[in-house]
């Protein structure tokens, strides 16, 4: 209730407690009440600026956090997708290797990714460079990193394999079609071992001097089997100076292939032999400093590094 006038009025303010209980009053001015309204205006005002700034933000922090993983997402696609690139990339070069020693074995020219062949397969319209790939497997194997990284790099590869899968299709066709020369050729790893010394200059390990190895050496347990890695007929079987037992065959087409320091022969000459054939067995004899085969691939009487023919048994 109130009394006066103006800001001279009052209010009163009853409190009635429960039954029992005196009754309670609070007498105030209508300043007072004004001033308390516009208290608790601003308070309701306040609190509502509060309520929608925290909305805010919460809304903020939870679209943040959406895209924190999203990125993170995002993150381990691009990570993957770059592997699997990496990894094509990889296979890629073992494929322009291995037609590069296929072509280098069957005495034929090295086949080049031209611009046109890459037009052919729409690898213009992809933004492929053509310079830069060629069938002799050379290659920057970086890893790809960016977005734009691994999508060039794969469309370089989605242009370069119908290139490929052609290529090989010809060399398979030429191969079929003189399959008694094949035959012929070195192609296997004469003993199963690993290459203790490979082709080229090295440092001798008898005088320290540096000097060109003619071969590659293969060291194998004393007593392995030594095959043939093609088909021929045995030239020499008997000891070979430094190389001790020594055993010579001659491919046709000018390849020979020589085996060397082997425990005991098992061909005499004039023996024809099958790619794969046991022909000796390892051993140490002449100048060696352990068991192993010395193989040579010689090519019109020149010396070739056989790693460039030898495949996989």
């Amino acid at each position: 209730m109130a009394s006066g006038q103006g800001d001279r009025e009052y209010y009163t303010l009853v409190i009635i407690p429960p039954s029992g209980r005196r009754l309670r009053m609070i007498r105030f001015t209508a300043r007072v009440l004004r001033f308390g309204v516009l208290v608790a205006l601003c308070l309701l005002l306040a609190t509502g600026a509060f309520a929608v700034s925290y909305w805010r933000l919460w809304s903020q922090s939870a679209e943040l956090a959406y895209l924190r993983a999203l990125t993170v997402q995002q993150s381990r696609e691009i990570e993957f997708l770059a592997e699997q690139a990496y990894a094509l990339k990889k296979e890629m070069v073992k494929i322009r290797q291995l037609e590069a020693q296929l072509r280098d074995m069957m005495q034929l020219e090295p086949e080049h990714v031209t611009a046109v062949g890459l037009e052919r397969h729409g690898a213009v319209a992809a933004g492929v460079s053509p310079g830069r790939w060629e069938v002799s497997g050379a290659s920057q194997l970086e890893r790809p990193q960016v977005p734009e990284e691994i999508g060039q790099t794969l469309a370089q590869l989605s242009a370069e394999l119908p290139f490929r899968q052609e290529s090989l299709v010809r060399l398979r066709d030429l191969l079929a079609a003189d399959e008694p020369h094949v035959a012929t050729l070195p192609v296997l790893w004469p003993a199963l071992g690993y290459v203790s010394s490979a082709f080229g200059y090295r440092r001798s390990p008898f005088t320290g001097r540096i000097e060109f190895h003619h071969g590659v050496d293969i060291a194998a347990p004393y007593g392995s089997p030594i095959i043939a890695t093609g088909d021929g007929v045995v030239v020499f079987s008997g000891w070979y100076g430094l190389l001790g037992r020594t055993v010579i065959i001659d491919h046709g087409d000018g390849y020979t292939t020589v085996y060397g320091h082997n425990a005991r022969n098992l061909v005499s000459v004039g023996d024809r032999v099958r790619r794969g054939q046991v022909i000796a067995l390892v051993g140490a004899s002449g100048r060696a400093t352990g068991p192993h085969v010395h193989y040579e691939i010689r090519l019109h009487g020149k010396a070739v590094n056989p790693l460039r023919y030898m495949m996989k048994n």
